[in-house]
């Protein structure tokens, strides 16, 4: 009798911890699981199962885990027990965890179901152990326990995390074979294959399965928006439009995520127009516009010279709620030094005063880039000593800020600056590669010193570094029509000792000497 009154009092417990689980009521759950331990209650492994769950769910991780290794004391865990779990340990981003919890089925005598496997997939693909993720589909695939739709989706996830597009396509296909597929789950790995190819830079391969395969399944906007990030990626802007019209005529949900990535499709094509009437579209259309939005607009006019559209939009962000960013700032940076005509580039001073202002923002530090894009700014400008100062001024400067400062010289001829910038990036421990002799060598050239620019070239190959043509811009520069016939002559016979017959033979082409 009393077995039997302590057995109606567990599912007594047990049904009203349920009903508070389901309506996330976490606390309330614990109370109880609190009575029922005070009371001395005896529980079996579904009472604690329910209470790790209901913590579970209510993304307090630590107590879930905390339940589940009581109940491991208290009674013998069932499946169910590890996977809850298991999936504590994966929201808490805790794979090593939870594949150590896997591992520990067998000391219970338990065999892994598919809901064990499937917590375990989902934990590795939310960090950063998506092989271990594959590794458990295929050998669910090979001895069981027979997959389900959602160890597709988990394997699915792996993949993009892993920028695994091969293996998202061929588990996609996979899954096509499956007789019982639920639709929603198959769009599911749809999208999350064409993320994949978007992510590891296989644009094509996402645009040739979503034309081969969409009358399939039914597209959505997470879908579109995958594609046209793929889309964005090549810069095809057409096919960005074109999606965009299919998304209006089949009543497909046209979101912010959509305006920005076909805005972005418009960075290096010049298609600077048709980013500013996506942008007033997008207003038209009321939809709530982001930073990004404009920072995407403002790329895509940098890209096309366009600077003082660029300013307008960056320096309006205010005006729209909006706070820029370190991204918008180097966007603006970068439209900063784009020139129209052959000469130098005039708006480089505007470079140099969004790097102050970036400088005073409260919440925003200027990086890498900001520096390089500023540089860059002042060198096409032949501004050197605004990029001799962005240098010094650097906390971390990079090889490319460097280069930018060696270009500048290069444009203004100042050469013993170049000469200068050489030694320090060497003091510095930065690598001293082909290009960057190459560089300085331009900049000598500028200043007619021949004789030390060949010496560099010497260098160069003195250092043991490749020499190819785009090394050695410097010899068929502008500069190089002064240095004499005979000095190209002993180049033409140096070069071919050196194993650069090609070298030799262009310089021929260049004297319009027989080769």
């Amino acid at each position: 009798m009393a077995r039997r009154l302590a057995t109606l009092s567990v599912r007594s417990y047990t049904a009203s911890m349920t009903s508070l689980a389901q309506r996330l009521a976490w606390r309330e759950v614990l109370l109880i699981f609190a009575d029922m331990k005070q009371q001395e209650v005896p529980m079996d492994a579904f009472c604690f199962s329910v209470v790790s769950s209901a913590c579970d769910k209510a993304s307090r991780w630590a107590q879930a885990l905390e339940v589940f290794r009581e109940g491991l004391q208290a009674t013998a865990p069932s499946n169910a027990n590890f996977s809850t779990a298991i999936s504590a340990c994966g929201r808490a981003s805790d794979w090593p965890s939870a594949l150590g919890l896997f591992q520990q089925l067998p000391d219970f005598e338990l065999a892994a179901d598919a809901g064990v496997c499937n917590a375990c997939m989902s934990a590795c693909s939310r960090g950063s152990a998506w092989p271990w993720a594959l590794r458990l589909f295929e050998q669910m695939k090979a001895v069981g326990p027979r997959p389900t739709n959602i160890t597709f989706g988990a394997a699915s996830s792996a993949c993009e995390r892993g920028l695994q597009w091969r293996a998202a396509i061929k588990i996609l296909y996979a899954l096509r074979k499956e007789r019982r597929v639920d639709p929603t789950t198959a769009l599911i790995c749809f999208n999350t294959a064409l993320s994949a190819c978007e992510k590891a830079l296989q644009w094509p391969a996402a645009l040739g399965m979503f034309r081969d395969l969409r009358r399939e399944f039914t597209p959505n906007t997470i879908t579109f928006n995958a594609t046209l990030a793929a889309a964005s990626r090549g810069q095809l802007w057409p096919t960005c439009l074109d999606l965009m019209r299919q998304m209006h005529s089949e009543h497909v949900e046209v979101t912010t995520v959509t305006y920005n990535r076909t805005i972005s499709s418009c960075q290096l094509s010049g298609a600077w127009v048709v980013a500013l009437q996506l942008l007033e579209d997008a207003r038209r259309s009321e939809l709530q516009l982001n930073l990004m939005s404009y920072t995407s607009t403002i790329s895509a006019l940098a890209g096309s010279a366009q600077w003082q559209r660029s300013l307008s939009l960056f320096f309006g962000l205010r005006d729209q709620q909006l706070t820029p960013d370190v991204v918008s700032y180097n966007a603006a940076m970068d439209a900063c030094k784009s020139s129209v005509g052959p000469g130098p580039c005039e708006s480089w001073p505007w470079a140099l005063q969004l790097f102050e202002l970036l400088k005073e923002e409260a919440e925003v530090r200027p990086n890498a880039v900001s520096v390089n894009s500023a540089a860059d700014a002042c060198g096409r400008g032949s501004c050197w000593e605004g990029a001799l100062a962005l240098l010094v001024g650097a906390s971390s400067p990079t090889a490319i800020t460097y280069l930018t400062v060696l270009s500048a010289c290069e444009r203004a001829a100042a050469w013993q600056v170049a000469v200068g910038t050489l030694e320090e990036m060497g003091r510095a421990g930065q690598k001293l590669d082909a290009e960057v002799y190459t560089q300085c060598g331009l900049a000598l050239a500028a200043a007619g010193r021949v004789a030390e620019a060949l010496s560099l070239y010497r260098e160069i190959l003195d250092a043991g570094l490749r020499v190819v043509l785009q090394n050695l811009e410097l010899f068929y520069s502008p500069y190089s029509v002064h240095w004499g016939v005979e000095c190209n002559c002993l180049l033409i016979g140096f070069w071919p000792s050196e194993g650069c017959h090609e070298c030799a033979h262009k310089t021929l082409q260049k004297l319009m000497l027989p080769a």
